[in-house]
């Protein structure tokens, strides 16, 4: 694996099984550092946990009312992996941004829009951009790494069918967006 790279699902799931205590503060730990994986975390971590309970008898309206009370907390405390942490930028602030980071706005699209490789963005820079978008680096890249989505306003504008554009490097985004080599290489520096 790439030195920067997140780790698959798979890999997440066999680091969660091998913890020497596999009790609510790991669980916590594991759906905020892996936001992108929690629906999957939190099913191994069901289905580990489950206990073989064989019963007759129906569930007491009180234990389906705790049972309720408890799928609300979950649902309202679970991490929204894929919020848009861009989402709440107008076009001056997110030019502004680019000013900061010093790169063409089009870089700042492309990683609004997720038509880069989410891995292939140096940490420093990740890092950077979530200072400035006011957000935690995992989260934005949780983002960044969804699935691209077509875009409404590109939609209405267009004569043709709209379709998701292929993914690419960040490298390969400088150098289209006409970065210049020196500055390239300074972005992509990972110290």
């Amino acid at each position: 694996m790439k030195r920067g790279a997140r780790p698959s699902c798979d890999d997440v799931l066999e680091a969660f099984a091998l913890e020497p205590e596999a009790g609510k503060a790991t669980l916590e730990k594991y759906l905020r550092n892996f936001p992108e994986y929690a629906e999957a975390i939190l099913d191994f971590a069901v289905e580990i946990s489950r206990e073989d309970v064989v019963r007759k008898e129906p569930l007491s309206a009180r234990e389906r009312a705790l049972i309720e009370t408890g799928w609300k907390k979950h649902v309202e405390a679970a991490p929204r992996p894929f919020a848009n942490p861009f989402e709440v930028l107008s076009y001056v602030e997110l030019g502004k941004i680019a000013e900061i980071l010093e790169v063409p706005k089009q870089v700042l699209t492309a990683l609004r829009d997720r038509l880069v490789v989410a891995t292939s963005i140096p940490n420093r820079f990740a890092a950077r951009l979530a200072r400035e978008i006011r957000t935690e680096v995992d989260i934005l890249m949780a983002f960044i790494a969804s699935p691209p989505a077509l875009s409404v306003s590109r939609s209405r504008k267009s004569d043709v069918k709209p379709r998701i554009s292929a993914r690419k490097t960040f490298e390969q985004v400088l150098t289209d967006a006409g970065v210049a080599p020196a500055d390239r290489k300074k972005l992509m520096a990972d110290d």
